[in-house]
């Protein structure tokens, strides 16, 4: 088995977008719980949801060089 590894530089607004992206995910009834991040039951929704912004955000700001596509949409979550 051969896996290839890309090298990314990140584009120093990527952070700023991951953390904007965790944030939007906190809804009011996880503030009700006490919570200032969303579960951990449902870590893979989020995480995809956040690399889905990223790589939206790297396209609009031309630092992603292929055809913009619809991750979120396409997610099997």
């Amino acid at each position: 088995m051969h896996i290839e590894l890309l090298s990314l530089i990140l584009h120093p607004l990527s952070l700023y977008h991951t953390a904007e992206g965790l944030a939007d995910q906190v809804t009011p009834e996880h503030i009700d719980k006490g919570l200032i991040y969303p579960p951990f039951s449902i870590i893979r929704k989020i995480s995809a949801n956040i690399a889905a912004r990223v790589a939206a955000k790297a396209y609009d700001l031309g630092i992603f060089g292929c055809l913009r596509y619809n991750f979120a949409e396409t997610l099997p979550l």
